[in-house]
């Protein structure tokens, strides 16, 4: 081969490659436009928009919460027991945030909120709940609580009328919790929660997946109404364990609740309430029975109800539609 060929052909080979590389870049680019141009609705449907994740920084340390979507805001308040956290308003959060702007935080000491060394009570949590109103969403809210969060909303709304509109209340605790407030041995029980050793024993027993898993399926989710695939159950216990152990102190709040320092005299305070107040029940609630809910009604004239059929303490989650029906329903602006 003579040089001048050779020459030819070692010029020629780069510039092959570099319009190989220029078509591919430019077919790659084209295959892109198109894709984009002619499948926009499923581009949207596999990227909806994503949960805020923030931190607001209250006088007793960070509260996590995430917010999604626009119009009047709707406060989500999950339930103080072991493993709970925003996440129990997962499935809700979604449908609500179409039609409003919803928050749903994680209390002081539970899910990724600080968890610091100290006696958790319903008071506490008025406190932090009160704060995160006026400093965060900044203006009065509906709000939706369960379980004993219910209790502290109530409180909140008697030390300062201007925080909710309107409130959803789910399987709140019965009024005769004056009867559970604490006493003196209860110091003694907190403490042995609080220790070291038996203290963190007894919490990793009652938040192990076995006893979070015995707990779901005889206390809380009635048969006819639980997940379907064994899988979604084994999620949900997943989920509570896991969120159990985020922070080295989450006894700490554990050990205030089994010593009833969460605990409140709630007549009073409900005879004060003045705002509408619409309560979800289970129909085969046995920890906390239909006979609770007729008290509140025959205590508060503001207050209606919804019993779910079918479904036991957490009927926001074993019925998750017919939630969605009654938040619209009763959050509509004249209502």
């Amino acid at each position: 081969m003579s040089e001048k060929n050779t020459t030819e052909i070692l010029f020629f080979r780069p510039f092959l490659k570099k319009i190989i590389l220029l078509f591919l870049f430019a077919f790659s680019g084209l295959h892109l436009f198109f894709y984009l141009l002619f499948h926009p609705h499923k581009r949207h449907a596999e990227h909806p928009m994503a949960e805020e994740e923030k931190f607001f920084s209250s006088t007793f340390g960070r509260i996590h919460y995430v917010t999604k979507g626009t119009g009047r805001p709707l406060l989500l308040i999950h339930d103080a027991t072991v493993g709970e956290s925003h996440k129990e308003w997962q499935r809700a959060i979604h449908a609500l945030s179409k039609h409003y702007t919803v928050y749903a935080l994680d209390l002081l000491g539970f899910g990724d909120s600080d968890k610091p060394k100290m006696t958790y009570s319903a008071y506490l949590y008025v406190q932090v709940i009160r704060h995160f109103v006026l400093q965060v969403i900044q203006q009065k809210t509906y709000v939706a609580a369960s379980g004993l969060s219910s209790s502290f909303v109530l409180l909140a709304q008697k030390f300062d009328a201007n925080l909710f509109d309107k409130m959803i209340l789910i399987s709140p605790p019965n009024l005769t919790h004056k009867q559970n407030l604490p006493v003196n041995k209860d110091r003694w029980v907190k403490m042995l929660f609080e220790s070291s050793t038996i203290g963190t024993a007894l919490y990793a027993f009652f938040a192990s997946k076995s006893s979070l898993r015995n707990h779901l399926q005889t206390k809380i989710y009635h048969p006819l109404s639980k997940p379907k695939s064994s899988k979604s159950f084994r999620l949900l216990v997943n989920r509570l364990h896991r969120d159990a152990y985020k922070g080295v102190n989450a006894k700490y709040p554990y050990a205030s609740l089994r010593a009833h320092y969460l605990n409140t005299a709630l007549l009073p305070t409900l005879k004060e309430i003045t705002v509408p107040i619409h309560m979800i029940w289970g129909e085969k609630n046995t920890r906390n029975t239909l006979r609770n809910l007729f008290d509140y009604e025959q205590s508060n004239r503001n207050i209606s109800y919804t019993i779910f059929e079918n479904t036991k303490s957490l009927p926001h989650l074993e019925n998750p539609k017919a939630f969605d029906t009654v938040c619209q329903l009763f959050f509509l602006p004249n209502a």
